[in-house]
Parts: C-alpha cells; sequence; structure tokens
C-alpha cells in the first residue's frame, strides 16, 4: 500500500518544524495544520501507535473553554502553551521520525 498522501502532509510538517518562526511549540502546533488531515488509516500498522501517541500529546490539555461551553482555545493550541519546550521537541522528533519511516528515505516532490 502506497502512502504518498501520509508522506506528503509529513513533508509539509517537517518544512514547517523547520522554518516556521518561534520555539519548538510554536513550531509543533503550525506542522500540526499540515497534519491534521491524517488519521491512524492513513499509517502502516507499525506506525500507528506512533501516531497515536503524537495527537495524544497534542491534544493532552483539551480545548479552552469560555463559562458557555465555546471553544476559546483548540486543543493542540491550548495543550502547547502549556507544556515544556523540550516536550514539543519530542514531539517534533517523532514526526520526523515517522516521516522516514513511511517515506523509506524518498523524499515527495
Amino acid at each position: 500500500m502506497s502512502h504518498f498522501y501520509t508522506v506528503q502532509k509529513l513533508t509539509n510538517a517537517l518544512a514547517c518544524l523547520a522554518t516556521h518562526p518561534g520555539d519548538a511549540r510554536k513550531r509543533v502546533t503550525a506542522a500540526y495544520h499540515c497534519i491534521k488531515t491524517l488519521d491512524e488509516t492513513d499509517f502502516p500498522p507499525e506506525c500507528r501507535k506512533d501516531w497515536n501517541w503524537v495527537l495524544a500529546e497534542l491534544t493532552k490539555c483539551g480545548p479552552l473553554r469560555s463559562h458557555s461551553g465555546e471553544v476559546i482555545r483548540d486543543a493542540v493550541e491550548n495543550t502547547m502553551l502549556n507544556r515544556k519546550n523540550k516536550t514539543a521537541s519530542r514531539i517534533a522528533m517523532k514526526i520526523y521520525e515517522l516521516y522516514w519511516q513511511i517515506s523509506k528515505n524518498i523524499q515527495y516532490e
């Protein structure tokens, strides 16, 4: 099974991680927008555990809501504002590792 779409999205996320201004938390938040359309079925079975870990780490704090229940800040942005740079760097590394595992060192163009 080809994972061309997944490789394309992960490539875009890597470019964002490398070039987006700000600390690791801001870069990971921006990179998420490149990969948010992916789900577990876009990954080979051996990568799904790592993908699920990335998603869990990105949304651990959940969204910030007003008293009326309206979302003020989405789960990813809220989580990254409450995490350390070291944690964001671990998430970025896992995205990088997923890319190389799925792409088999063939760069998307």
